[in-house]
């Protein structure tokens, strides 16, 4: 039997309350995804910054947050909308500032958050099956939305909450949630910028999701709404993982990378890269000589620039036709702000000689005239 709705009991709240404020949070969250979706999933790894920030938010169980936001009544309101949102400002503030400061925190940061994305809606789609329609559970319908059921409390279940069935469903999928996202956060440096279009893959497909299930609960009955969504989590999934790697690869048409740039304020001249370059490469020599594995350099990612206005593919993503220059640059300008917010101060940075300013000051130095040869 297909689960149905029911609305809560003992909430303090309407039915009529309880659907405008899950109305508002989906709405809400979909505006946000839908605007910065687009630019993660295609242009993350140059917008490291907004990323991470994105990213700590998510690992800072924001997606939690918003399903108690959704399941909110009069004894809860305090609890969600000041302790929760509290500890996850403080949570993702403070994730964000470590994984600035810190390339493996990042990069784990960066696995569980992909392990997250991924361990979420299989586990969904895996207790959908073991509750309602494998029959091992027997459950028979879905309730409102709460902190410990995110996608709606089971009912109808024989034996109810403590049957060895509906226990062995539950803690399963939980304990082998934990052991996904465990095993994806040592794998976090290998899999960073696809771990940065799945995240935006996951946000433009919940955002779509989220707009479709607000206008579905206003338009259908509760047993027709419950047989799309049925449907929309079944192919959720595939949806999700086919625009990550979609994304994945407009990320290597759509930018180029380099060696991170040494935090020293030196700007790094063309005799300065042609150094390093031949550096890098005695280092790789003797590492492969001497049988050890370099570690891996870590990339900084910019926009290809366009030859004579335009690039040889996908001229809808970047060029003259596109406003895409135009929000990278607000997007570039966010990320530089927040480098500067949030990263280490800069007092190991190189900076101009004070003495040396002076001394040129009192006795500047002659610019050399050239010499035309005659």
């Amino acid at each position: 039997m297909e689960p149905r709705f029911l609305s809560e009991a003992g909430s303090g709240l309407s039915e009529e309350q309880s659907q405008l404020a899950a109305t508002i949070a989906n709405i809400a969250q979909a505006g946000v995804f839908l605007s910065f979706g687009p630019m993660v999933c295609l242009y993350g790894p140059a917008i490291f910054r907004v990323v991470t920030f994105i990213r700590s938010l998510f690992a800072s169980n924001y997606m939690a947050f918003i399903g108690a936001v959704a399941a909110a009544d009069t004894m809860t309101y305090f609890e969600v909308f000041v302790d929760r949102a509290v500890i996850l400002i403080a949570g993702t503030v403070t994730m964000t500032i470590a994984s600035l400061r810190s390339k493996k925190i990042r990069a784990y940061t960066a696995g569980a958050v992909l392990g997250t994305q991924i361990a979420i809606p299989l586990m969904s789609l895996l207790r959908q099956q073991l509750y309602f329609n494998s029959g091992f559970v027997g459950c028979t319908g879905l309730g409102t939305k709460t902190a410990m059921f995110p996608d709606g409390e089971p009912t109808g279940c024989p034996g109810g909450f403590d049957s060895l069935e509906f226990q062995i469903t539950f803690q399963g999928t939980k304990s082998l949630q934990v052991i996904i996202v465990s095993v994806f956060a040592f794998l976090g440096q290998r899999l960073m910028n696809f771990s940065i279009s799945l995240m935006g893959a996951t946000m433009i497909i919940d955002g779509t999701v989220d707009l479709l299930k607000t206008v579905l609960i206003l338009i259908l009955s509760a047993d027709q709404t419950t047989t799309v969504l049925n449907f929309i989590t079944t192919w959720n999934m595939v949806l999700t993982y086919s625009m990550a790697a979609f994304g994945y690869g407009m990320q290597k048409v759509l930018l180029n990378n380099k060696d991170k740039q040494d935090e020293d304020g030196v700007e790094e001249t063309p005799k300065i890269l042609a150094a390093k370059k031949a550096l890098k490469e005695a280092k790789l020599e003797h590492a492969k000589a001497s049988g050890m594995v370099m570690a891996r350099i870590e990339q900084e990612y910019y926009l290809r620039k366009p030859e004579n206005g335009d690039m040889p593919y996908c001229k809808c993503f970047h060029g003259k036709i596109s406003p895409i220059d135009n929000i990278m640059d607000c997007m570039n300008k966010l990320d530089k702000y927040m480098g500067v917010m949030l990263e280490g101060d800069a007092s190991k940075r190189a900076k101009k000689s004070k003495v040396g300013l002076v001394k040129n000051l009192i006795s500047p130095k002659k610019k050399k005239k050239d010499v035309v040869a005659v």
